[in-house]
């Protein structure tokens, strides 16, 4: 998705630093369609809001059974929000942006979230906005009985 979003960062210059907090590779509970929608509204509210020439982080941890991505910039412009009301349908983090939009964006990806029985959130920080999101981790299912056997019998060759 940072690929297909590339152009909107570079056009600011924002340059985005991943933290995986030494998770390899995590499997999520999560249509791929519904995954690249939650990450395309994200980087295009990071493109709307977050100041030009800064980075981005994007931090993703396992909690439990779940993983955490939490994605924080440093704002453009000072955001007044009240962060329950954020994720609401139509409402802005700077109320006085007209530059394009629908408002709709974070809306989206508490929709799908909220569909998955997951959370997510919004906050002011120190110059900033951090905004963080929950996905269920797949569960590795036990081998079937048929596995086993194709397993045993490529030993024996």
């Amino acid at each position: 998705v940072q690929a297909e979003c590339s152009e909107l960062l570079q056009e600011r210059q924002l340059e985005v630093v991943w933290n995986r907090h030494d998770l390899k590779q995590v499997s999520v509970m999560l249509d791929g369609n519904k995954a690249f929608r939650i990450f395309e509204n994200l980087f295009i509210n990071i493109h709307h809001y977050a100041l030009a020439h800064t980075r981005v982080y994007i931090d993703i941890r396992q909690v439990k059974d779940q993983v955490r991505i939490e994605c924080k910039n440093i704002s453009r412009e000072p955001l007044n929000f009240d962060a329950d009301d954020i994720v609401d349908r139509f409402v802005r983090g700077d109320k006085s942006r007209h530059d394009g939009g629908s408002g709709l964006g974070l809306s989206i990806v508490g929709a799908i979230t909220d569909a998955h029985h997951q959370d997510c959130g919004v906050a002011n920080t120190d110059g900033g906005v951090e905004f963080w999101f929950t996905l269920a981790m797949a569960q590795e299912k036990e081998p079937s009985k048929a596995d086993l056997q194709e397993e045993e019998q490529k030993g024996s060759l």
